[in-house]
């Protein structure tokens, strides 16, 4: 019963705000960020050590929005962060006579919602905004799969393999944020636009991590450590491009009767 009682009131809520011009919605596409150090993708000289990271990882999210007087608006906004680290060091050793393949792939997805408030200033098609919001971030799970192989550079023959899996738990964070940006009205309803947005958050993240590791010289092994992060240390920098759509008000989409 609870479930279509909140699905109703949402629903009404929306037709209610429909009336007027005042509600919104907007597509953003943002960057993600990786809140957990891991080891394989936080050194420093990637070209040095022979390490390169393919990044496919995103960020999606929508924004709903609704104009008060004075050029003041509230907007509640939803996103997902998928991350997705592939590193990989693919060289022979000549001195050694052996050819190295080592990578380490990590993900993670990650889920924010932010409420905020904001005002505006327009000149003619431009909008400067800004304002403040509450971020609010789900960090699920970093599973992290690391595959190690050594060949004969002579014969491609096995020397030697390894196989690790990592597992740190998920976490949370929960902080202040600034964003400042602007909007493009190129049509009557729809606008383009970018923000950037700075906040500094207080986080949980981590905990006891699991580790399994195989190896063609020792048996499996499995080992538990405590890599857990807390406190206000996090602060992150997040830019978004966004596809604004202004709602036309009923009384604006009804066709005039012609007598």
């Amino acid at each position: 019963m609870k479930k279509p009682l909140l699905l109703a009131t949402l629903i009404l809520a929306i037709h209610s705000f429909s009336q007027t011009d005042r509600f919104g919605i907007s597509a953003q596409l943002f960057n993600p960020i990786n809140d957990v150090q891991v080891y394989w993708f936080n050194i420093d000289y990637e070209s040095i050590d022979n390490h390169n990271i393919k990044d496919k990882s995103f960020g999606l999210g929508t924004q709903l929005y609704y104009n008060l007087k004075n050029e003041t608006q509230l907007r509640f906004r939803f996103g997902w962060s998928h991350i997705d680290l592939l590193e990989i060091q693919d060289q022979d050793i000549n001195s050694m006579g052996i050819h190295v393949l080592d990578q380490g792939l990590g993900r993670q997805n990650q889920f924010h919602f932010a409420p905020g408030i904001g005002w505006s200033m327009a000149k003619s098609r431009f909008q400067l905004i800004g304002g403040f919001e509450l971020p609010i971030n789900y960090v699920g799970r970093f599973n992290l799969t690391a595959d190690f192989k050594q060949y004969y550079l002579s014969n491609d023959s096995l020397v030697e393999q390894s196989h690790s899996t990592i597992s740190i738990p998920a976490g949370f964070s929960i902080g202040l944020g600034a964003y400042l940006g602007f909007v493009y009205n190129f049509k009557k309803y729809i606008s383009i636009g970018a923000e950037f947005s700075p906040s500094l958050l207080y986080g949980n993240y981590g905990g006891r991590t699991a580790t399994s590791d195989f190896a063609s010289s020792f048996q499996y092994e499995a080992s538990y450590t405590d890599d857990s992060h807390t406190g206000f240390t996090f602060y992150q920098n997040r830019f978004s491009l966004n596809i604004f759509y202004r709602m036309p008000s009923q009384e604006k989409m009804r066709t005039p009767r012609i007598n």
